[in-house]
């Protein structure tokens, strides 16, 4: 990397100071305004701190080995309560220090003004927001990908030999990594082909970097067996009752215009202003990114072609894998680049043009268009079923008790899965509703509520075999989960 001496600038960093802070803010505010939606819901219940270790990892193998998010989400809870409204604010806090070390990033690679449009970028990025506000891996993931920079890129070359601790440091990391992504095998994949394209530029291969990659290498080896043994040896292959990832689709044409930039960005007009920006910053600066500097920013370039290649090709082959969420990491090489770039463009008018056109369009993306802040304060995000809107129109109306209709099939513990969460949400309310488990079948109540969890099932709701005798009274939508009232 690339370090700067910094002459005395109050301003950058209380500039930067500010930025920081309002990002923060925009992460915290109205945290639980959404309900937790299945994905979620299954870190929940796999974090329960009252179940020994062993269950746990039982439960989070159960859907993959992205396990360690859960397993801290577990120490979490042990420390500050498993508690549904507190659960959120450990992805707030690995947020908050994401942006910390995303700020440092940008002041070892780039000049200040850099740093500040590349951090404003992220201040206000909606996807950042969003998954800074889940209860999901993904956050953690961009966290790792920037700690993985910092071992890579900050080490001093004057080390004739690589220091054994660094070393030790980086394998742990990158299995960790491993384990909380499948896909940030992308990110050492690609280091690996920068590390050997490296060694091809300039003609010689060093010890260090010899070492590096073969470490790397044989951690990824031993990951992948650790893989294969946990899930079809230490895990009873029926009990992941045949889940694939048939649900995912094939990536459409419009795809190739879009490379989920749309998502990144918030809408398919800025994403696309983004990926043409960056787009012509690579093409313009081509030799300068792999042919004169062969530094972070080669780095970045190989990252960023490797994660769309391989799970494309891999998904062609066997079956599609790819979604955006899985690629958060790339908002780090995709803002670096843009930042880094734009203000080496030779042409102020040109320079300053698309500085104003990413600060303005954001800007106003953010107020008028498709995805806006809205989602986080007045509108709840359309794929999260209002689960907490249900239970509070069943707490205030004359029938007090209630079910839940997943599928016929247990698939994955589904129904033990949302059943915990339910359950504690309603200890936290008070609220003076009764649950109807399916086992109780001798004492049917003349009245039921049903949580229909549509997300889960993709069917038309058919009245369960349970209740044949009874017929729908009432039904509210909210989301994609149907609250249905039954009656004898």
């Amino acid at each position: 990397m690339k370090s700067i001496n910094f002459t005395d600038n109050k301003l950058f960093y209380l500039v930067l100071l500010f930025l920081i802070i309002f990002a923060s803010f925009l992460r915290l505010y109205n945290i639980n305004f959404d309900d937790l939606w299945t994905d979620e819901i299954f870190s929940f219940w796999v974090s329960d701190p009252s179940i020994n270790f062993n269950e746990t990892l039982i439960r989070a193998f159960s859907s993959g080995l992205n396990f360690f998010f859960d397993l801290a989400l577990k120490f979490f809870h042990l420390l500050f309560g498993y508690d549904v409204y507190i659960s959120r604010y450990f992805s707030l806090i690995i947020s908050i220090i994401s942006l910390n070390l995303f700020a440092l990033l940008l002041i070892k690679i780039t000049n200040k003004k850099s740093v500040v449009l590349g951090f404003f970028i992220l201040a206000i990025n909606l996807y950042h927001v969003k998954y800074s506000q889940e209860l999901r891996s993904y956050i953690l993931t961009f966290l790792f990908t920037i700690i993985f920079l910092f071992l890579n890129f900050n080490r001093k070359e004057s080390y004739k030999v690589l220091r054994p601790l660094h070393l030790t440091l980086n394998v742990i990391v990158i299995f960790l990594m491993y384990c909380n992504h499948a896909f940030t095998l992308l990110i050492v994949g690609s280091f690996i082909i920068f590390k050997v394209f490296e060694m091809i530029k300039k003609g010689k291969i060093s010890k260090n970097n010899l070492i590096l990659v073969s470490s790397y290498v044989l951690t990824t080896i031993i990951f992948l067996i650790f893989y294969y043994y946990t899930n079809f040896k230490f895990i009873n292959p029926e009990s992941l009752n045949g889940i694939s990832p048939s649900w995912m689709k094939q990536p459409k044409l419009s795809f190739y215009t879009n490379y989920f930039f749309s998502e990144f960005f918030g809408s398919r007009l800025l994403g696309l202003i983004h990926l043409l920006i960056l787009i012509f910053c690579i093409f313009r600066f081509r030799k300068k990114i792999f042919a004169h500097n062969i530094d972070i920013f080669t780095y970045f370039a190989i990252l960023l072609i490797f994660s769309y290649l391989v799970p494309l090709l891999l998904g062609y082959l066997f079956g599609p894998i790819l979604l955006g969420r899985f690629l958060i990491f790339l908002l780090i090489p995709i803002i670096c680049i843009l930042c880094h770039f734009i203000f080496l463009i030779e042409n102020k008018y040109a320079k300053y043009s698309l500085i104003t056109l990413i600060c303005l369009t954001t800007f106003l993306n953010h107020v008028f268009y498709e995805n806006t802040f809205r989602q986080f304060y007045s509108k709840p995000f359309y794929t999260k079923p209002q689960i907490k809107q249900s239970l509070k129109i069943i707490n205030t109306s004359e029938t007090n008790v209630f079910t839940i209709k997943m599928s016929e099939k247990n698939i994955n513990n589904i129904n033990d899965v949302y059943e915990n969460y339910i359950l504690k949400y309603i200890e936290k309310k008070k609220f003076k509703i009764n649950y109807f488990n399916n086992l109780n079948i001798n004492s049917k109540p003349d009245k039921t509520w049903i949580l229909y969890f549509k997300d889960i099932t993709n069917e038309k709701f058919e009245i369960p075999r349970l209740f044949d005798n009874y017929k729908i009274q009432r039904k509210v939508s909210l989301n994609r989960l149907d609250l249905i009232l039954l009656e004898r």
